[in-house]
């Protein structure tokens, strides 16, 4: 039949024959192996899983980053905060003590309100003026922040002539609240403040 075709006084319908038979091989001669599939297929889930993957690990570490900076925003207004009274109070006595530090301090503000800041379930808090316990203050932290520790130090508060400037040093210890353990981000700052009136 090839012999045929190729003879060039071959009739018309012998022709047409051999056009067909040279398309139906043609369509069968094209595509993919069982092989080329596999191989292909298993090339192209190793790439989807990699960007996956890295897709994955993005988005927790804008998480992270996302935590660090609420806490970091968080500890910052509660220091500004709490700075700004002590820097103008007086009569400064700490409470809860235990062997690591103290959980509460109470003062006079300037204009003479007492304050109380304190350490309760996660959270610290204010109180102005001092009614009671710490539990009837108001949190400081939001909801997404848990701190874990409060110490509050007081320096230089001598009474009598060698009195000097009284300092309050604050250490906090937090945490971000987060459903993923590995999202949690501890955070730990120190600060002290300098009273600018001498406690006399």
């Amino acid at each position: 039949m090839l012999n045929n075709c190729k003879n060039l006084s071959v009739l018309r319908k012998t022709r047409r024959r051999c056009l067909a038979f040279r398309i139906q091989n043609s369509e069968f001669g094209h595509g993919f192996t069982l092989l080329e599939m596999l191989i292909s297929t298993g090339i192209f889930s190793v790439v989807i899983v990699i960007a996956v993957g890295a897709m994955l690990s993005i988005n927790q570490a804008q998480v992270k980053a996302s935590n660090i900076q609420n806490i970091q925003d968080n500890v910052r207004f509660t220091f500004e905060f709490m700075a700004k009274e002590i820097r103008t109070g007086s009569d400064f006595l700490v409470g809860g003590c235990g062997t690591a530090g103290c959980s509460q301090l109470r003062f006079t503000r300037q204009e003479g309100t007492s304050v109380l800041y304190c350490f309760e379930d996660g959270a610290i808090k204010r109180q102005s003026p001092v009614i009671g316990d710490c539990g009837l203050g108001s949190a400081m932290t939001s909801s997404a922040v848990a701190v874990g520790k409060l110490f509050f130090y007081v320096v230089g508060q001598v009474l009598g002539p060698s009195d000097g400037q009284p300092r309050v040093t604050i250490v906090i210890e937090a945490r971000s609240v987060s459903s993923t353990v590995r999202l949690e981000t501890d955070f730990e700052i120190q600060t002290t403040v300098t009273a600018r009136q001498r406690d006399l």
